[in-house]
């Protein structure tokens, strides 16, 4: 799968105006600070846009994460930090969450297995399950931004994070 994946971004992979540090495609979108010693980094795919099964196997190509949120703070951060940067996109955002009672807005998980354990700001009548097929979750990328339950085999943006975790250290200057 990992193998196919990658043969079909290969024409997005090699036109990339990445900078040379950088290991994939994607924008880096800006960080958050979790502790003093821990800070994730986001990247927004840009104009390769995938399933939620894919997105969550391409993140995981370039050693990354569907973005997931561990609380409240850390989720209400990214839409505040990041809604200038996505709103006016007019397409949604595949985050790394499912679920499997349609049209619920208790019963979600994350990818990694985790319940997600707080409140969403969804969007007018979602989630709905429109189609009763909608089991993926995204952002929409309008002001303000807000949740929608999407099928998981449509294709849209998303977003991957990296977890940097340092050690502060002393040091002496002679």
């Amino acid at each position: 799968m990992k193998l196919l994946v990658l043969l079909l971004l290969l024409p997005v992979i090699s036109h990339c105006e990445c900078p040379s540090t950088t290991k994939h495609p994607f924008i880096h979108i800006g960080n958050f600070e979790v502790a003093n010693e821990t800070v994730i980094k986001y990247f927004y795919s840009g104009n390769i846009h995938a399933s939620s099964e894919m997105a969550l196997e391409l993140c995981k190509i370039f050693e990354m994460q569907l973005t997931t949120f561990k609380d409240t703070k850390q989720e209400k951060s990214f839409r505040t930090n990041f809604a200038k940067f996505f709103n006016g996109r007019d397409s949604f955002v595949v985050l790394g969450a499912n679920t499997t009672t349609a049209g619920s807005k208790t019963n979600w998980k994350w990818v990694n297995g985790e319940k997600l354990n707080f409140e969403l700001l969804w969007g007018d009548d979602q989630p709905n399950n429109e189609g009763n097929e909608e089991f993926c979750l995204c952002l929409d990328e309008t002001d303000p931004l807000l949740y929608h339950d999407i099928s998981c085999k449509e294709k849209y943006p998303f977003v991957c994070k990296e977890v940097w975790t340092y050690e502060k250290k002393l040091v002496k200057v002679l």
